[in-house]
């Protein structure tokens, strides 16, 4: 089943593409994690797909954004999460 992919650009111009939901079966995964830090990491590398184009290391590459840039992602997948997808403006 292909999944429909949302692009989203950050407020400072960085280029994201995300999942446009999280099936169960891959929440499932971070639900098991105890942690709620590494849970919240664990969803956002499920729904980051690509960024700025690449699909290689996607997540690390992420973390390596300014705070602002990586909280716009996060911002973007806890939507997706909810099932309630708004896009940056």
């Amino acid at each position: 089943m292909n999944r429909e992919i949302k692009e989203l650009v950050t407020k400072s111009g960085k280029k994201f593409t995300v999942k446009s939901y999280i099936s169960y079966n891959e929440a499932e995964i971070a639900i098991k994690i105890e942690d709620k830090l590494a849970q919240t990491s664990k969803l956002i590398e499920l729904a980051l797909v690509s960024l700025e184009g690449s699909t290689e290391n996607v997540y690390a590459r992420a973390r390596d954004l300014s705070i602002a840039d990586y909280t716009d992602i996060t911002n973007q997948v806890a939507e997706v999460i909810k099932g309630n997808f708004q896009p940056v403006k």
